[in-house]
């Protein structure tokens, strides 16, 4: 099976909560033509973004356009380490951030999120941040 012309993955309501095994396919290399990830309704904490964004921050992540964190478990730290990734301009193409429902991530670091996406995108009212 060749995940090679993949554009959209989407793992919600999958009852994840770790990536281990799963960021390390989550990579330019694997996935050269992702253009959308959504990790909607899974049960993600902190630290299981950290694992993702270690392997981001190794390795090219896909080129990915949008990326859906909806009603996941994720907070601050995560949200921030989000910010410095594509602050470093691992994510040339991302125009769309979904982190609604996920009441954990502070106003200011949202702010802070959204001062870091490009200013054209659509993802950067209140709605989706």
């Amino acid at each position: 099976l060749s995940l090679r012309r993949l554009r959209v993955l989407d793992l919600s309501s999958n009852f994840l909560s770790e990536f281990e095994g799963v960021a390390e396919v989550l990579t330019v290399e694997m996935l050269p033509q992702l253009r959308e990830l959504d990790l909607s309704e899974n049960d993600l904490s902190d630290s299981a973004f950290e694992t993702l964004s270690n392997v981001w921050g190794s390795v090219l992540p896909p080129p990915i356009e949008r990326l859906k964190f909806r009603e996941t478990s994720l907070g601050d730290k995560a949200a921030r380490s989000l910010a410095n990734l594509v602050g470093s301009r691992r994510f040339p193409s991302l125009s769309y951030v979904d982190l609604r429902g996920n009441p954990q991530i502070s106003s200011e670091t949202r702010s802070m999120l959204r001062g870091v996406l490009p200013s054209s995108s659509s993802g950067l009212d209140e709605k989706q941040l």
